[in-house]
């Protein structure tokens, strides 16, 4: 999970593409990434300076981006929206982590396998 918050600078944003790059190369597809947004107040809007925060987004590896806390940001959600119409990306919106989980497991049948394999080994 990413969780941003306070005043996200371009700098940070390209930060969090590369971490985000790194998941996808490492995870075993679809890799699937929750990034809560509750604490963010302010973020680059310019879409050529998150561009390299952004290019995680066309990976093949990547699964659904659920977003918590848009419903607090009116601007972050449209953009957000914007986005991934654009890079064309599986967009989901809750407002916790438990609901994104949920939400996740309901889209991703390999999840519930792996909880009830993981929950066997306990």
């Amino acid at each position: 999970m990413v969780k941003l918050f306070g005043v996200l600078i371009e700098q940070e944003s390209n930060e969090v593409g590369e971490i985000n790059t790194r998941y996808l190369q490492e995870g075993i597809a679809p890799v699937h990434i929750i990034v809560d947004t509750n604490g963010l107040e302010k973020f680059p809007v310019n879409l050529r300076q998150n561009s390299q925060f952004m290019a995680y987004l066309s990976s093949p590896a990547l699964g659904w981006v659920v977003v918590l806390g848009l419903s607090n940001n009116m601007l972050a959600r449209f953009a957000v929206t914007v986005i991934s119409q654009v890079v064309k990306f599986k967009l989901a919106q809750r407002t916790t982590v438990d609901d994104a989980l949920s939400y996740l497991q309901s889209q991703d049948s390999t999840l519930k396998s792996n909880q009830a394999s993981a929950e066997q080994v306990a």
